[in-house]
Order: C-alpha cells, then sequence, then structure tokens
C-alpha cells in the first residue's frame, strides 16, 4: 500500500530489532605450527576431526638420509616449506636403521632438503621412510581432543606457518593484534609451556577486560617449571597431560578442557557448568604422586584424575581454576556480564534513537529505561546460573543508576556530548563447590542425649 500525497491517512512504521547473540565465548582457536596447508596467518573452520584430517600436510617421501661427523641431512621428493637457515620439528619414520627415526628439529638448507643434529652413525640406510612436520601430529591430537566431548559446535584452526617458536609467539601476537575480541580460548602447542616469548606474550591478556585465554599444556616432567612461569596468569588455563595420553600421540588434553569451555551457552534451562569436578572425554588420567597433586594445588593446574572417588569409571577433570587462581566461573561469569550489558545497552540505545513514537532521550526516564535493560540482562544471567540472586541486603546483583538532575550537576559537559556514566552494578560470580568436608561423631552410648 502505497502512500498518495492526498491519503486521509498516512502509515509511519519504525522497526525494532532483537540483538543477534555475542558469541565470543563460544569460539575457540587450535593453534597450528605448519601443520597444514593452510597459508600462514589464515584460518579454516573445521566441524570434526575428518575436516582436520583433509588439511594437513601430508607425509614427504625421503629420497635420501645420509649421516657424516654427527649431521644428518635429509632429501625429500617434494618442497619443504622452510627457508634457508630457519628450524622447525620435523618427524622422521619408517626408516631403516630406525635411528633415524624420531623428531627433530631440523635447520632447512633448501627447498628439499633439511639437516639435524644425530650424534652417533646409525649405519647403512636399508630402508627410506618419510619426513612429516610435527605439528601435524600435534594438530591432529587437538581435533581428535576437542571433538571427544561431542559435536555441538564448530572450532577454528589457526596456521602460524612452520616457523621455530619465537617466530610462530610473534605470529600468533600479530594475530591476537587483527583480530582482537573474536576468540575466547587458544589451544597452543605443548612446546610453548616453556617459551619465555609466550610467557611475555600472555602477560599482555591478564587485565579484566581482555576475555582472551589460552589453554596451556604441562607435562610431569615440567610440571615445576611450567606451573612456576605461569603464576599469577589470569589469562592461562593450566592442564597437566598424563604420561598415558603423551604416549599415544593422538590426544591433546589441552584440547579437551577447552571444549568443555566453549561448549557451553548458559541458559535458564542450560545453566553454567564449572570445569571440575566434572566428568572429562577423550583424556587418561594418570597416577599422580602426592607431590604432584601439591604443585596442581599450588599453581592452579587442571588435571585429568580417576573418577573412583565418586563412584565413576569415567576420567574426572580437576582444578576448576585459572593459573591466576581465581575459580573458572569467576572470570568466566565478568566476561559474559560485559558482553551481554554491552550488546543490550547498545541495542536499547540504537532502537531507541529509531523509534520515533518513543524516543530514548537523556533524560529522567531515559536513564531509568536504560536501568531496567541491564537489570533484565543481569536477572537474566541469573536464571542461567552465572551470577547470584540479587541481594538488597547487600545491593549486589542490583543495577544502581545516579539520577539526571544530580548527573548533569556533577558531570555538566556530559549532557553536551550525550555521554552518561552513571549505571553500575556488583555482582557475584556463582559458583560450585570443589570441597566438602562431613563432620560425625560416632557413640556407643545410646540413651545419651547427642
Amino acid at each position: 500500500m502505497a502512500n498518495q500525497i492526498d491519503d486521509i491517512v498516512d502509515i509511519v512504521i519504525s522497526v525494532q530489532t532483537a540483538p543477534i547473540a555475542n558469541n565470543l565465548q563460544r569460539n575457540a582457536v587450535l593453534v597450528s605450527q605448519g601443520g597444514t596447508t593452510l597459508p600462514a596467518g589464515t584460518t579454516q573452520l573445521v566441524a570434526s576431526p575428518k575436516d582436520i584430517t583433509a588439511i594437513l600436510q601430508s607425509p614427504l617421501p625421503i629420497s635420501s638420509i645420509q649421516w657424516s661427523a654427527g649431521v644428518v641431512t635429509v632429501v625429500v621428493s617434494g618442497t619443504i616449506p622452510l627457508p634457508e637457515g630457519a628450524s622447525a620439528q620435523y618427524t622422521i619414520s619408517g626408516v631403516s636403521p630406525s635411528a633415524y627415526n624420531g623428531t627433530f628439529t631440523v635447520t632447512g638448507v633448501s627447498s628439499s632438503s633439511f639437516t639435524f643434529s644425530l650424534s652417533n652413525d646409525p649405519g647403512t640406510t636399508q630402508t627410506l621412510g618419510t619426513a612429516t612436520p610435527a605439528a601435524v601430529a600435534e594438530i591432529r591430537s587437538m581435533g581428535n581432543s576437542f571433538f571427544a566431548g561431542g559435536a555441538t559446535i564448530a572450532t577454528t584452526v589457526l596456521e602460524l606457518g612452520l616457523a621455530s617458536g619465537p617466530d610462530a609467539v610473534t605470529a600468533l601476537r600479530a594475530y591476537l593484534q587483527e583480530n582482537a575480541l573474536e576468540n575466547y580460548v587458544y589451544v597452543v602447542p605443548r612446546s610453548w609451556a616453556t617459551s619465555q616469548d609466550f610467557s611475555i606474550l600472555v602477560s599482555s591478556y591478564d587485565s579484566p577486560q581482555a576475555m582472551t585465554y589460552f589453554a596451556v599444556t604441562a607435562t610431569r616432567s615440567n610440571l615445576q617449571t611450567v606451573g612456576a612461569a605461569f603464576a599469577g596468569h589470569k589469562s592461562v588455563l593450566l592442564y597437566a597431560e598424563s604420561d598415558e595420553d603423551l604416549a599415544t600421540q593422538n590426544v591433546f588434553g589441552a584440547a579437551a578442557l577447552t571444549y568443555l569451555i566453549v561448549s557451553q551457552n548458559p541458559t535458564a534451562t542450560q545453566k553454567l557448568l564449572p570445569l571440575g569436578p566434572r566428568p572429562i572425554y577423550g583424556v587418561q588420567p594418570s597416577k599422580w604422586t602426592s607431590a604432584e597433586r601439591a604443585l596442581f594445588t599450588k599453581y592452579f593446574v587442571n588435571y585429568p584424575d580417576v573418577g573412583t572417588e565418586a563412584g565413576l569409571t569415567s576420567t574426572v577433570l580437576k582444578g576448576n581454576r585459572y593459573a591466576s587462581g581465581d575459580f573458572f566461573e569467576y572470570w568466566y561469569a565478568s566476561d559474559r556480564t560485559a558482553i551481554n550489558e554491552h550488546l543490550a545497552l547498545a541495542n536499547a540505545i540504537v532502537n531507541g534513537n529509531a523509534n520515533a513514537i518513543n524516543p530514548l532521550k537523556f533524560d529522567q526516564r531515559g536513564i531509568e529505561r536504560l536501568q531496567q535493560v541491564a537489570q533484565v540482562t543481569i536477572n537474566s544471567l541469573v536464571a542461567a546460573g552465572v551470577l547470584l540472586p540479587p541481594d538488597q541486603t547487600t545491593g549486589t546483583g542490583i543495577v544502581n543508576a545516579i539520577d539526571f538532575l544530580t548527573y548533569t550537576s556533577q558531570n555538566p559537559s556530559d549532557y553536551r556530548e550525550g555521554i552518561y556514566r552513571g549505571l553500575s552494578v556488583t555482582v557475584i560470580p556463582a559458583r560450585s563447590f570443589t570441597h566438602v568436608t562431613f563432620n560425625m561423631a560416632v557413640t556407643d552410648l545410646v540413651n545419651s542425649p547427642s
């Protein structure tokens, strides 16, 4: 129905649009250091281990392998994406004598050859095998463990290229700066746990507003060192890999932990869950010693353990901590509150400015409308098990707003600029139990009062 200039009635329509959810907390990245065919600095969305297999580097057939004076020279049939003089981890397999086989730090010589150090002469080559970037097995295991938890959500593979540790960390830093607040958790290669460059990088993401986390792997052999290196870092989630999982080369426990985080989408019917103690899939526990368990507690390490205490045969994840010592729900709730409030208030302002019938004005009523929007958001997070309910006595969970007259009197220049900074709230993240003490008295005095 088109309006005519002489119509008796004009119909004016304004549109109010609900916001699209911000899914930052559902985005994870598996970091590859040369394991895929993706160009360096690019990403690929994957929804299953099969999707990861499709982008893996293929093993290169070895055309010759020779030892001389403690140095092995390998020539392959194909192209090695490793510049001359650059170093990377490569896995040699299928060669006889078997002393040639293993994972080594190699140095590029040409587009088809590299060298690595080997003290003893393995002897005359009898069978030629293959050379594969070590990152292939690692990114494959990340995918296996991530999707072992389920297939409810996809993840992203980030390829940094076949680079040594410092160069790869620099590449990740550049990616993070270019793609700020696009991904919530980054699963990094195991070797980064002992990288000084990486420990410097994570310190850039410890602020309350950073909303960026790194899943870092510790092992039995480096637990003390890694725990100390990342102590106090809010941006780090430490995971202790069991010897049993390391031996398989098909498991990457930090990716399984990450799935427990990003697979969540808290609502009134599916509330927020902790990281632990709870079942975790695709990983095995270890027979941790008392000393190791003490280190887990000291450095706030998440780790797989047997579920027998709870009468379970499955593996249970324990810890529920960031390396800073804060419980998991603390920063998850803080981030979710900030994300949802930002989205709700921005949507209210944009929709209010497009509503000619009831526009959102900078006055007392406008402030009250924004206060109501903010409170509804808090209430929805309470219903989703993210925050504790509002408390009238302490004032927590209740959105406060400075009234129009007081605010404009105290901040006269803000009205001219359309700026209002008078909304505030104190929230308490809802959390789980990690330990319970049950007190019991036993007596044989039948008629004695308890």
